[in-house]
């Protein structure tokens, strides 16, 4: 079965709560500040826009491969009308 831990920090007795996770314990930064938060605002924006970026062509790829056939009929139905 499972081991049981004491959480860190816990205030009332959790000696009987079963725990699949280590029992190390790690302090949570401390706020920082407006300032903190619009770089890091910042930073999630331009790595979300790099990486929409960066998988748009890639993107592209796959939807034209996928569409290949429709593609190859359109072109020959528009040859044939001519």
């Amino acid at each position: 079965m499972h081991s049981t831990v004491r959480a860190c920090g816990a205030t009332g007795d959790l000696s009987m709560v079963p725990s699949t996770t280590s029992s190390v314990c790690i302090q949570a930064p401390a706020e920082q500040g407006f300032t903190s938060f619009v770089i890091d605002f910042l930073m999630g924006g331009v790595s979300a826009d790099v990486s929409k970026k960066v998988a748009a062509p890639i993107e592209r790829v796959k939807i034209l491969i996928q569409n290949q056939d429709e593609i190859l009929v359109l072109a020959l139905e528009l040859d044939l009308l001519r």
